[in-house]
C-alpha cells in the first residue's frame, strides 16, 4: 500500500463556503482522490483551517505550516508521497507578502521534507499543488477584510513563480487552477463539484508519480 500525506489548509480540511461546515469525507478532494486511486493507496488528510506556509499568525494562533510539518512527517511515516496544497492564507493583508515571497516559502517547506531524518525509510516524493486563483467573492465573505484586491493579482502571479522554483527543488508540481475554480460565495474555497475535479486530476498525477 502506498502512503500519501495531504498537507494543507482549509481546502484540504474541506471548508464549505455556503454552510461554513465541513464537506463530507468522500466529497472532499482527498476523499475523491482515495476513491479514485483505490485500496492500494492510503490517503492521510492533514488539513488545518488558516494554515500558512511558514508564517506565524498573531490573530489565530499556531498556523505555521513549517512548524507543523515535522510532527506530521514523524506521525505518518513511512510515506511514499507528500502532497502540499498551501499558499492562499499567506496572501492576507497582515503578512504583506508578494507572490514570490509565498513561492519561496513553499520552496523552504519542500527542503524541510527533503532534509527530514526518515531514518530507515526513504524520503517520499513531493507534489506541490499551486492553489486556485482568489476570486472577487472573497470581499463578500465574513473574512473578506483580511484580504486586499492585491491578493487576487498575487494569486494569478503565483503559479509561474512557483513552478520554476519547484523544478529547481526537484519535486513534482501541478496548478489547481487548470482543473478547478474557487466558489463565487467566498472566492477562496472549493464547492463539491470543484473538489471532485481537483481530486480526479490529482489522482492522475499521483499515478504518474508512483
Amino acid at each position: 500500500m502506498k502512503n500519501i500525506l495531504c498537507f494543507g489548509d482549509s481546502l484540504t480540511w474541506g471548508y464549505e463556503a455556503n454552510t461554513e461546515k465541513r464537506i463530507a469525507p468522500d466529497k472532499r478532494w482527498t476523499g475523491v482522490l482515495a476513491n479514485t486511486l483505490g485500496s492500494e493507496y492510503h490517503i492521510i488528510e492533514d488539513g488545518l483551517n488558516g494554515r500558512t506556509v511558514c508564517n506565524d499568525d498573531c490573530m489565530f494562533g499556531n498556523k505555521n505550516g513549517v512548524k507543523h510539518l515535522e510532527v506530521a512527517l514523524e506521525c505518518h511515516k513511512p510515506l511514499d508521497l507528500v502532497i502540499v496544497l498551501l499558499g492562499i492564507n499567506d496572501l492576507k493583508q497582515r503578512f504583506a507578502l508578494t507572490a514570490t515571497d509565498v513561492a519561496y516559502g513553499l520552496y523552504h517547506l519542500v527542503t524541510k521534507i527533503q532534509s527530514f531524518p526518515f531514518v530507515v525509510y526513504d524520503c517520499p516524493e513531493i507534489l506541490v499543488i499551486c492553489p486556485p486563483e482568489v476570486g472577487t467573492g472573497v470581499f463578500d465573505a465574513p473574512f473578506g477584510e483580511m484580504f486586499s484586491f492585491s491578493a487576487i493579482e498575487k494569486s494569478k502571479k503565483l503559479p509561474s513563480v512557483l513552478e520554476s522554483l519547484m523544478e529547481m527543488a526537484g519535486c513534482h508540481y501541478m496548478k489547481a487552477g487548470d482543473f478547478c475554480v474557487t466558489c463565487p460565495e467566498d472566492g477562496i474555497h472549493l464547492d463539491i463539484e470543484n473538489n471532485r475535479k481537483l481530486g480526479e486530476a490529482v489522482a492522475i498525477k499521483v499515478k504518474e508519480i508512483l
